[in-house]
């Protein structure tokens, strides 16, 4: 029962992992968007609307103004070093894992289920 709960938990964390760095590149977006908007208008507009969206303020106390001077807020160590993760990476990375670590569980657990560790392990009615 305790490995069911550490597989239901590393999907949850795969979950959590994938909604995170899919928020990430939608910033990243909106970002460049903003940009390039912020080039064609010459600085002179107004924000437009799609540029400021509920993906784009990060944290209480942290809104638009500081986006619009740049500072946005670190990524962690791992999604720096490989910045080409995306989601769906993620996703079929997590679909060869998660089966091939269960059936390698399975194969290991069963056996000694029902063969046990040994004669000294399986206690005797005698």
């Amino acid at each position: 029962m305790t490995t069911c709960l550490a597989f239901v938990f590393a999907a949850l964390v795969e979950f959590a992992l994938v909604n995170y760095v899919l928020t990430e590149q939608r910033q990243k977006a909106t970002k460049k968007e903003w940009k390039k908007s912020m080039r064609a208008d010459n600085g002179n507009a107004d924000v437009p609307l799609q540029a400021l969206s509920k993906n784009s303020i990060h944290a209480e106390g942290s809104g638009c103004e500081d986006q619009m001077q740049g500072n946005f807020p670190l990524q962690p160590a791992f999604l720096m070093i490989h910045s080409r993760i995306t989601p769906r990476l993620i996703d079929r990375i997590s679909r060869i894992i998660f089966p091939f670590s269960f059936l390698l569980f399975n194969m290991i657990y069963w056996p000694m289920c029902f063969y046990g560790y040994g004669d000294e392990t399986i206690p005797k009615n005698t």
